[in-house]
């Protein structure tokens, strides 16, 4: 299997999941919600009766429990969900900013034989790409000007 073929095969395995877990975290909500809804009175009655007067209450796992705390566990659980998935993402759109810095800064310490590796073909790869020949560039300067510098004290002190 290609390199290409693996990553499009963990996107669409991540996408899966990510609808998977949304699509139970919307039946987990039907299922413990459902008693609100064999009353007469609208949710919003419902759950302003269960907060403010402690009445309604709603079984959780064979525990009475305010609608609130439900609430406030799902909405707790939703932001720790987001907040990973930001994580992760961001965490792997960065990795290859922080190689290229890391081999900038060797580059800086004089070694001119890292390269960076190539990854994909968007704006990180070109700045790869880029970061390459600059520092091919910069190792082919380096040896033409000491060649010159070479001739230079062949012809004056060599050839006296």
């Amino acid at each position: 299997m290609t390199e290409s073929k693996k990553k499009f095969s963990k996107k669409k395995i991540v996408a899966i999941v990510v609808w998977l877990l949304v699509f139970a975290a919307l039946i987990v909500g039907i299922v413990l919600t459902d008693p609100l809804y064999e009353q007469e009175e609208s949710v919003s009655e419902v759950m302003e009766d269960a907060v403010l007067h402690e009445s309604n209450k709603a079984d959780l796992f064979g525990m009475q429990v305010n609608p609130a705390v439900i609430s406030g566990f799902v909405v707790t659980g939703i932001l720790l969900v987001a907040a990973a998935l930001i994580i992760f993402v961001v965490a792997r759109f960065l990795k290859p900013l922080f190689d290229i810095i890391r081999l900038m800064h060797a580059v800086e310490g004089g070694d001119l034989q890292v390269r960076a590796q190539v990854r994909s073909h968007n704006e990180i790869g070109y700045l790869a790409e880029s970061f390459n020949d600059m520092v091919g560039a910069l190792g082919s300067m380096i040896q033409r000007n000491a060649q010159l510098a070479q001739e230079v004290y062949r012809a004056q002190y060599l050839n006296k």
